[in-house]
């Protein structure tokens, strides 16, 4: 008789601890909140919701391994709960297993088929996969594109209806435009590395700038962006409708997207089409799948001749290299190596870690007896992580010893610091880094990247060749077993290399903001001037 009452009792125990710890997680006070929801399970063994919180918060912990069990078990006792399975997958991309993330992000897609979130999530899994061909990954983008905008009654095949025009947004191809950028990067984050070198060269008498941020985070990135926008919405609080309408009501004529298919993107709202002219640049290495976005900016490096065929944007390709990048201004000095054996090295995210990739690198510590590679990545702190990476460098016929594989540090003088500790730095095969490329290089190590056939396989070789440094790029992998090789069998070139690559850097593309402004602004000038011989039409 009084088994129910205390249950009932029981369960909102445990939803009282279960929504402190929500609170907690949002403030940062991760420990707090792990210790609420753990609270909560004692009250309630089979509450899924705090199981599953609980998971996300070791997840950020860098407890991977048991964040997983987690998540698993949320998904036991709570099989329809689609967010909870969206993490899973990201957490199976840091494992390796690559088909239980696209299985996972699948099920969190057909739970909750209306989220654009969901979807993105499952674009985005597809990015890291090397079993996904070409053809597989444009269908599913496209897929999306015409549910989102079908969502929005508007035909995904012949575009989103434009923005209205009105007086102050007429045709004329030659006046002062507003730029509306988009992103949930505005913080400390790589997108902001490359984004703030042009938002201060912009052409501020032909464009006003305007910037939504609609990220979570301030700090003082945010501070530095704001200062050099003409104009400023924290967005944070609008969902998609009402930031379309926002950006309609700022007059906005050319509307760019930052994020892609990234965490906090807001498709939903360019597709509804806020502004004339839209565009997509830096934060997704693949199409968005939109019809109401008309061009995605690239370059000849990138995106090659041939490769229009794989998005659903006009490529844009400017006549320079796609990005220009901000170094840390407190990165220390270049020390010079000592002598001893060569260390390899990659500080990428680990879902960049394919089994291609994987297999890539074995080869090259196969060839060069006595190196060792250095990985630093979220997700290595853990002990179970790091098995399952020697795991996978085993199978290849690497032994563990040869492996220093490591977790985030504490700060960025520290992390840029960690180059110290390398030779030579290898690229992803499949998803190439960006940041750490950028990152290695400023810090004078030499990297070998192997010229891949998407956007996100070329961008080493884009980075590589705008820092004058083709000769690193490896055409396919013997080449780039061979590359590696050589520069490690070469101590004097790399000495060189690492007094020299700071200055050649600073000096090249890479750190030319100008030079990357006047590119882009003819880009967006150009897709203008066809809106408005359009509406003339």
């Amino acid at each position: 008789m009084t088994s129910r009452p205390a249950r009932r009792q029981d369960r909102s125990s445990a939803d009282a601890l279960n929504d402190a710890g929500l609170a907690h997680k949002a403030a940062g006070r991760l420990d707090e909140a792990a210790r609420a929801f753990r609270a909560a399970l004692d009250a309630d063994r089979s509450h899924a919701a705090a199981i599953g919180n609980l998971g996300l918060v070791l997840w950020l912990q860098e407890k991977v391994g048991v964040a997983v069990r987690c998540l698993e078990e949320s998904i036991r006792l709570d099989p329809d709960d689609a967010d909870v399975h969206a993490s899973l997958a990201e957490a199976f991309l840091h494992l390796g297993r690559f088909e239980d993330a696209r299985a996972a992000a699948r099920q969190a897609s057909s739970l909750a088929p209306q989220s654009l979130d969901l979807r993105s999530n499952a674009l985005l899994c597809m990015a890291y996969d090397e079993g996904i061909g070409a053809q597989e990954r444009l269908d599913a983008h496209r897929a999306f594109g015409a549910d989102a905008h079908r969502a929005f009654g508007a035909d995904a095949w012949r575009g989103a209806p434009a923005a209205p025009k009105r007086p102050d947004r007429a045709g004329d191809p030659d006046r002062r435009l507003t730029l509306g950028y988009v992103s949930p990067d505005f913080n400390r984050h790589s997108v902001a590395r490359f984004f703030a070198p042009l938002l201060r060269a912009h052409d501020r008498p032909r464009f006003r700038v305007h910037c939504y941020q609609v990220g979570e985070r301030d700090d003082g990135t945010t501070t530095a962006l704001r200062a050099s926008a003409d104009d400023w919405t924290d967005a944070r609080a609008l969902d998609d409708a009402a930031l379309a309408e926002r950006m309609r009501d700022d007059g906005v004529d050319i509307a760019i997207d930052l994020a892609g298919h990234t965490a906090g993107n807001r498709l939903g709202a360019f597709a509804r089409r806020p502004a004339p002219v839209q565009a997509s640049w830096l934060g997704y290495p693949d199409t968005t799948g939109l019809a109401a976005i008309d061009i995605r900016l690239a370059d000849a490096v990138t995106d090659p001749p041939g490769t229009e065929r794989w998005v659903t944007e006009r490529l844009a390709r400017l006549p320079r290299p796609l990005h220009a990048f901000d170094p840390d201004p407190d990165a220390p000095a270049v020390a010079p190596r000592p002598p001893g054996p060569v260390v390899f090295g990659s500080f990428n995210a680990l879902p960049k870690l394919s089994d291609g990739t994987v297999a890539l690198w074995s080869r090259v510590l196969q060839e060069v007896e006595g190196s060792r590679l250095l990985l630093k990545a979220f997700g290595l702190a853990d002990p179970s992580v790091r098995e399952v990476v020697q795991r996978r460098f085993a199978s290849r016929g690497i032994a563990g010893d040869r492996l220093d594989l490591r977790g985030r540090v504490a700060t960025q003088a520290s992390h840029l610091g960690t180059y110290g500790e390398i030779d030579i730095a290898l690229d992803p095969a499949h998803y190439n880094g960006t940041t750490t490329t950028c990152e290695a290089m400023w810090m004078g190590v030499p990297l070998v990247s192997l010229r891949g056939d998407r956007h996100a396989s070329r961008v080493g070789a884009s980075l590589l060749a705008a820092a004058g440094m083709p000769q690193l790029i490896a055409e396919d992998a013997d080449a780039f077993v061979a590359i590696a090789a050589s520069l490690a069998r070469d101590p004097e070139r790399r000495a060189a290399l690492r007094g020299s690559m700071r200055d050649r850097v600073a000096s090249s593309p890479l750190r030319d903001g100008v030079g990357l402004a006047r590119a882009v602004e003819s880009a967006y000038r150009a897709a203008w001037a066809g809106w408005c011989a359009e509406g003339k039409r």
